[in-house]
């Protein structure tokens, strides 16, 4: 989870998310054989209540469910409540902001002008938004559409530049359009990489706007829920706006339950209402191609591409795929602000859809969909997730202590650890300074030895050491391989520390920094950052709990200033220049 600087526990696993496939980081948890055992009994329903009986009470929030298969809502039902201070439950026509969701539908509506032949999707953005920043090299409509643009992503920029999203600070597209102004670099060159980037999205819906005449929500309104039904379903534009049958969202704070809601007037990247019901119509149209016709429906699941051809596993505004075991997938992965949470997942070969839409940060309806699935397909999906082993190794102690070391990506912002336990293998990723995981997948991972040199673990297609043991590639499904290297770890003394310490100031934000030592190690602090321990890794490369932070030297080897990359990459390498020692 992602603890922003707010009031309120903000994580948003689509908008924050994935350079891997969504769907591998769930199945981990699956009770496989219970799941079966109730699909075989025909018995989905009474399976579906146990699955969320957890929220299922008056005293809790929940989720809103929809199942549907060849064409039609096979399950729907509510659990736990939509407002606890009004004892308002939870039912099938609830609203609920889905955070993330919101991105098919811009996406959709830049693909219906592309139709209309009002723009190509291989245009610069600053034709139609000129006020975009001008890196030197265009950026296109495609390239924003997959999340390749370079981008960076305003959520992280407004937060590392003192804001406190969600409550209470009011977001709006004016004050995106001003930290996008001062944007001085991209995360990297258009087309050569893949950064999940709000930003994209909220800009594509001016587009739309600029070239409709008509607002994005009417756009959307007109073109796409109308026609298909979905009479629930709209984009907010003023988070004062009073919402018939709307959910609260809430958090879990030490078990204590407190109300949390987006303070948003944007849109595009976020900010869609709607039920599992108007979902439900909206995921049926991939398989009729009511709205938009076969070409739409073709687009909208089409991966994007690096600029080598490298596929990415980003469609217009969802992430799509095929498991080991061969089955067409399309999921939206968590989404949500604020204690929002959602999740849409298609199977396309077997016409099943899953939408859960939950009212409760801590809840990961990702998870509970694949449960879904599985209860619908008999455990089949699970057991399609699952790698296919196609050969087997078998590497002795010894060999396997030569892989064990901390390892660095190309950019020096992923950091991986390779341990030995017993006579296996174990990868983990370093996300903050007391929390690891697996790098998109839930970790830690066991790998499992398929060749010399050759491992592959949970979620991943294949970790491949160099013969000198000292270089990596990881391939993550229907992604580019991830470029490692070993580097040292780093225990600084307290006198190597303070030559960190002082003032730090970047030219993309309005605040300061200020590192200093307290106790044993550095913390940052600034507006409405009270003092965030940073934890050595590597060679002046330090972690917190949602940012990175790796230090730069002259060549005399002075402490120059600092980099700092933000929750999953979605800003890389923000230059601060120091501006005073301590």
């Amino acid at each position: 989870m992602q603890r922003l600087n707010s009031s309120c526990s903000r994580i948003a696993l689509a908008r924050n998310l994935f350079a891997t496939a969504i769907l591998t980081t769930a199945f981990i948890l699956i009770d496989q054989t219970r799941a079966a055992a109730a699909a075989a009994a025909g018995n989905e329903s009474a399976a579906l209540n146990k699955l969320f009986q957890e929220w299922d009470t008056p005293s809790s929030p929940g989720c809103a469910v929809a199942v549907m298969k060849d064409g039609r809502i096979v399950y729907e039902h509510g659990y736990g409540m939509a407002d606890l201070d009004h004892n308002v439950p939870i039912t099938t026509a609830t609203v609920f902001n889905v955070g993330s969701i919101a991105k098919q539908f811009t996406g959709a509506a830049i693909l219906m002008l592309a139709q209309d032949g009002k723009l190509s999707l291989d245009d610069p953005i600053r034709k139609y938004l000129p006020q975009v920043p001008d890196f030197g090299v265009p950026i296109t409509i495609r390239q924003m559409l997959a999340h390749t643009s370079g981008l960076r992503d305003y959520e992280i920029l407004l937060h590392f530049d003192g804001w406190r999203l969600d409550s209470p600070d009011l977001l709006t597209n004016d004050d995106i359009f001003y930290i996008l102004s001062r944007e001085k670099e991209l995360n990297f060159q258009p087309g050569t990489d893949y950064a999940y980037s709000n930003t994209n999205y909220m800009l594509l819906a001016q587009v739309v706007s600029r070239l409709s005449g008509q607002s994005f929500p009417d756009f959307a309104m007109a073109r796409l829920f109308q026609p298909l039904g979905m009479k629930h379903t709209h984009f907010r534009q003023d988070h004062g706006e009073l919402v018939k049958n709307l959910a609260y969202s809430y958090i879990d704070d030490d078990h204590v339950l407190r109300l949390c809601l987006p303070n948003y007037d944007t849109f595009g990247a976020t900010n869609l209402m709607t039920t599992v019901e108007d979902l439900a119509r909206w995921n049926e149209n991939f398989f009729s191609g009511r709205i938009g016709g076969s070409r739409l429906v073709q687009q909208l699941q089409e991966p994007g591409h690096l600029n080598d051809g490298a596929l990415v596993n980003y469609a217009p505004g969802e992430f799509v795929g095929i498991t080991p075991g061969g089955l067409k997938w399309a999921q939206s992965g968590t989404a949500g602000d604020a204690g929002y949470r959602a999740d849409a997942l298609r199977l396309p070969d077997r016409h099943l859809t899953a939408i859960t839409l939950c009212n409760l940060g801590s809840i990961n309806p990702t998870d509970l969909n694949v449960h879904i699935a599985d209860l619908y397909l008999e455990g089949k999906f699970t057991a399609s997730l699952a790698p296919v082993h196609a050969e087997s190794f078998h590497p002795d102690a010894a060999q396997l202590a030569t892989y064990v070391g901390l390892y660095a990506d190309a950019k020096e912002n992923y950091m991986l650890k390779i341990e030995q336990r017993g006579d296996a293998l174990w990868a983990e990723s370093y996300i903050g300074p007391n929390a690891i995981t697996a790098t998109g997948w839930l970790g830690p991972a066991q790998l499992d030895a398929i060749g010399e040199g050759r491992f592959r673990g949970f979620g991943t297609d294949e970790f491949n050491f160099a013969h000198d043991h000292r270089n990596l590639n990881v391939q993550h499904r229907e992604m580019p391989p991830i470029h490692y290297a070993r580097v040292p770890a780093y225990n600084p003394t307290t006198s190597e520390l303070r030559e960190f310490e002082g003032e730090y100031a970047s030219k993309e934000l309005d605040i300061p920094y200020h590192v200093a030592i307290k106790g044993n190690g550095l913390v940052l602090r600034a507006l409405k950052l009270t003092g965030e321990p940073i934890t050595p890794i590597t060679n002046d490369f330090f972690i917190a709990e949602d940012r990175r932070v790796r230090f730069t030297r002259d060549p005399q080897g002075k402490v120059t200033g600092f980099l700092m990359s933000g929750f999953l990459n979605r800003v890389q390498n923000l230059r601060f220049e120091r501006t005073a020692p301590h």
